[in-house]
């Protein structure tokens, strides 16, 4: 399942979080600042999906799952 389309509600100041996250990954070049940075802004989201929703952005992958955090 795609989970892209579950995030991209999430807004502040008249930016989407993957906006939000591919300019903090273009400034600071860090997914992990990028985490905790979207759970400051986003604090009703989860560890796990703040995760979720960077890898979604960083990544080509369109969930965080079992498969893709054992690597099989």
């Amino acid at each position: 399942m795609d989970y892209t389309k579950k995030y991209i509600y999430f807004k502040h100041e008249g930016k989407d979080i993957y906006k939000i996250i591919k300019e903090m990954m273009t400034r600071y070049k860090s997914p992990l600042f990028a985490i905790r940075k979207i759970r400051e802004i986003f604090p009703q989201l989860s560890l796990m999906e703040a995760k979720e929703v960077v890898i979604i952005a960083t990544t080509k992958f369109v969930r965080l799952s079992k498969e893709l955090i054992s690597g099989s």
